[in-house]
Protein backbone atom coordinates (compact mmCIF):
# COMPACT_ATOMS: atom_id res chain seq x y z
CA UNK A 1 0.00 0.00 0.00
CA UNK A 2 1.25 3.32 -0.71
CA UNK A 3 1.73 5.68 1.87
CA UNK A 4 0.52 8.87 -0.37
CA UNK A 5 -3.25 9.10 -1.99
CA UNK A 6 -5.32 10.96 -3.64
CA UNK A 7 -8.11 12.70 -2.37
CA UNK A 8 -11.00 13.54 -5.24
CA UNK A 9 -14.26 14.51 -3.33
CA UNK A 10 -13.41 18.34 -2.91
CA UNK A 11 -15.68 17.98 0.39
CA UNK A 12 -13.47 15.49 1.61
CA UNK A 13 -9.97 17.38 0.86
CA UNK A 14 -10.94 20.78 2.94
CA UNK A 15 -12.40 18.68 5.86
CA UNK A 16 -8.95 16.81 5.46
CA UNK A 17 -6.96 20.18 5.20
CA UNK A 18 -8.81 22.05 7.83
CA UNK A 19 -9.07 18.62 10.63
CA UNK A 20 -6.16 20.14 12.86
CA UNK A 21 -2.62 18.81 11.63
CA UNK A 22 -3.14 18.27 7.81
CA UNK A 23 0.23 17.76 5.82
CA UNK A 24 -0.95 17.60 2.15
CA UNK A 25 1.01 17.89 -1.45
CA UNK A 26 -0.65 19.64 -4.36
CA UNK A 27 0.43 18.60 -7.85
CA UNK A 28 0.16 20.21 -11.13
CA UNK A 29 -0.84 18.18 -13.62
CA UNK A 30 -0.08 20.36 -16.25
CA UNK A 31 3.60 20.99 -15.06
CA UNK A 32 4.43 18.50 -13.09
CA UNK A 33 5.42 20.32 -10.18
CA UNK A 34 4.13 20.09 -6.06
CA UNK A 35 4.10 21.85 -3.61
CA UNK A 36 3.43 20.26 -0.03
CA UNK A 37 1.97 22.15 2.85
CA UNK A 38 0.96 22.20 6.53
CA UNK A 39 -2.35 23.20 7.89
CA UNK A 40 -2.29 23.34 11.89
CA UNK A 41 -5.02 24.18 14.14
CA UNK A 42 -4.52 26.86 16.63
CA UNK A 43 -6.64 25.70 19.82
CA UNK A 44 -5.64 29.68 21.46
CA UNK A 45 -8.03 31.37 18.46
CA UNK A 46 -10.09 33.68 20.70
CA UNK A 47 -12.74 34.22 18.08
CA UNK A 48 -13.71 31.37 15.53
CA UNK A 49 -11.50 29.06 14.38
CA UNK A 50 -8.33 29.67 13.22
CA UNK A 51 -5.62 27.46 10.72
CA UNK A 52 -1.83 28.33 10.54
CA UNK A 53 -0.51 27.31 6.90
CA UNK A 54 2.55 26.65 5.70
CA UNK A 55 4.75 25.45 3.13
CA UNK A 56 7.92 23.32 2.58
CA UNK A 57 10.77 25.07 1.78
CA UNK A 58 13.92 22.51 1.38
CA UNK A 59 13.90 20.61 4.44
CA UNK A 60 12.03 23.64 6.90
CA UNK A 61 8.18 25.40 6.15
CA UNK A 62 7.50 28.68 5.68
CA UNK A 63 4.78 30.62 7.36
CA UNK A 64 2.18 32.17 4.46
CA UNK A 65 -0.92 33.19 6.11
CA UNK A 66 -3.87 31.83 7.78
CA UNK A 67 -7.48 30.05 7.84
CA UNK A 68 -10.24 32.20 9.57
CA UNK A 69 -13.50 30.69 10.13
CA UNK A 70 -12.93 27.66 7.71
CA UNK A 71 -13.18 29.67 4.54
CA UNK A 72 -11.50 32.66 4.02
CA UNK A 73 -7.39 32.54 3.93
CA UNK A 74 -5.06 35.77 4.82
CA UNK A 75 -2.13 36.86 4.49
CA UNK A 76 -0.23 38.58 6.46
CA UNK A 77 3.06 40.62 5.52
CA UNK A 78 4.21 41.62 8.66
CA UNK A 79 4.04 37.46 9.85
CA UNK A 80 4.57 35.51 6.78
CA UNK A 81 7.92 34.82 5.63
CA UNK A 82 6.76 34.63 1.80
CA UNK A 83 5.06 37.99 -0.29
CA UNK A 84 2.06 37.50 -1.33
CA UNK A 85 2.77 37.29 -5.05
CA UNK A 86 4.58 34.25 -3.97
CA UNK A 87 3.45 31.09 -6.14
CA UNK A 88 3.22 29.03 -3.63
CA UNK A 89 0.94 31.33 -1.59
CA UNK A 90 -0.68 31.54 -4.89
CA UNK A 91 -1.05 28.34 -5.39
CA UNK A 92 -2.84 27.52 -1.79
CA UNK A 93 -5.42 30.59 -2.42
CA UNK A 94 -6.25 29.12 -5.77
CA UNK A 95 -6.57 25.46 -4.34
CA UNK A 96 -8.35 26.40 -1.33
CA UNK A 97 -10.78 28.79 -3.21
CA UNK A 98 -11.78 26.19 -5.73
CA UNK A 99 -12.35 23.63 -2.42
CA UNK A 100 -14.37 26.07 -0.38
CA UNK A 101 -16.47 26.21 -3.95
CA UNK A 102 -16.53 22.63 -3.47
CA UNK A 103 -14.61 21.77 -6.88
CA UNK A 104 -11.43 19.93 -7.28
CA UNK A 105 -9.04 22.76 -8.38
CA UNK A 106 -8.91 22.19 -12.32
CA UNK A 107 -5.31 20.06 -13.24
CA UNK A 108 -4.36 19.50 -9.84
CA UNK A 109 -4.21 16.86 -7.65
CA UNK A 110 -4.20 17.09 -3.33
CA UNK A 111 -2.39 14.13 -2.33
CA UNK A 112 -2.59 13.29 1.73
CA UNK A 113 0.93 11.56 3.72
CA UNK A 114 -0.87 8.76 4.28
CA UNK A 115 -1.74 9.83 7.83
CA UNK A 116 -4.82 11.31 9.91
CA UNK A 117 -5.25 15.22 8.76
CA UNK A 118 -6.87 15.30 12.53
CA UNK A 119 -4.56 13.02 14.76
CA UNK A 120 -1.71 11.93 12.89
CA UNK A 121 -2.22 8.43 12.79
CA UNK A 122 -1.61 6.17 9.72
CA UNK A 123 -4.88 5.36 7.47
CA UNK A 124 -5.23 1.70 6.98
CA UNK A 125 -9.18 1.51 5.83
CA UNK A 126 -9.81 2.06 2.59
CA UNK A 127 -12.62 5.00 3.14
CA UNK A 128 -9.97 6.51 5.55
CA UNK A 129 -7.35 6.97 3.11
CA UNK A 130 -9.42 8.09 0.16
CA UNK A 131 -10.46 10.68 2.72
CA UNK A 132 -7.21 11.54 4.37
CA UNK A 133 -9.25 10.74 7.74
CA UNK A 134 -9.32 8.06 9.94
CA UNK A 135 -12.87 6.81 11.31
CA UNK A 136 -12.69 7.90 14.84
CA UNK A 137 -11.78 11.47 13.82
CA UNK A 138 -14.65 11.49 11.42
CA UNK A 139 -16.91 10.22 13.63
CA UNK A 140 -15.09 13.31 15.85
CA UNK A 141 -15.91 16.01 13.19
CA UNK A 142 -19.39 14.68 12.69
CA UNK A 143 -18.12 13.19 8.74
Amino acid sequence: MTAHAAITDPAAARAFMLAGKATFTVRSEKTGEHLTFQVRHWKKAKHGTMHFVSVRTGNDYAKIGVVLDRGTFRHNPAKSDLPFDDKRVQGFRYVFRHLCEEVMPPKCEVWHEGQCGKCGRPLTDPTSIAMGLGPDCRQKMGI
